[in-house]
């Protein structure tokens, strides 16, 4: 007996989920374990008039889901880092689940974009940016699960566009940005 086809769209958040997720992630923990204290929060529109969010800003869905990715931090990836590039960034996002329902990891769908242009995410094992996590995981409310990510970059300074959705059959959309 052959099993049902799925919808495209939910295979293709699925295989987005599984790229993001190949740079491991932290076991979910209870409530939100971010640096400082009273981080604002913006909630259901991003707070610039150009739709961004600046990185390190926490960014709260409807569904009471909270996202929050690090300043992105710059490296040079190792020999056997793929794709071979100059310079990397690495982000941690933060996932904190606010909501009274669960919340399928392998919903959430993370894309970059470098000077407007898609970024190529990196896997780099000699650096900690390797592992599959398990995407059919679902993070329980009131707890919370980190994900490091590393794109590919110039060597030169350039805009980097990180944006999240936590279900790829709704609008809702946290876009990251800043210059690195």
């Amino acid at each position: 007996m052959s099993a049902p086809l799925r919808k495209p769209g939910r295979i293709l958040a699925t295989l987005a989920l599984l790229s993001v997720t190949a740079c491991g992630a932290t076991e979910a923990s209870e409530g939100p374990t971010y640096a400082g204290s009273e981080r604002p929060v913006t909630q259901g529109l991003p707070a610039s008039n150009s739709g961004s969010i600046a990185f390190g800003a926490e960014y709260r869905f409807e569904s009471g889901l909270t996202l929050m990715i690090s300043t992105p931090k710059s490296f040079r990836p190792s020999s056997t880092a793929y794709p071979s590039s100059e310079r990397a960034v690495a982000v941690e996002v933060s996932i904190f689940n606010g909501g009274s329902q669960s919340f399928r990891l392998s919903n959430l769908t993370a894309v970059a974009k470098v000077d407007g242009a898609p970024a190529k995410q990196v896997v780099d094992p000699t650096q900690g940016f390797s592992g599959v996590v398990d995407a059919a995981t679902d993070l329980q409310p009131g707890r919370n699960v980190r994900l490091m990510l590393a794109f590919a970059m110039p060597a030169k300074s350039a805009e980097l566009t990180v944006s999240v959705q936590p279900d790829d059959t709704g609008p809702a959309m946290a876009n990251y940005h800043g210059v690195v």
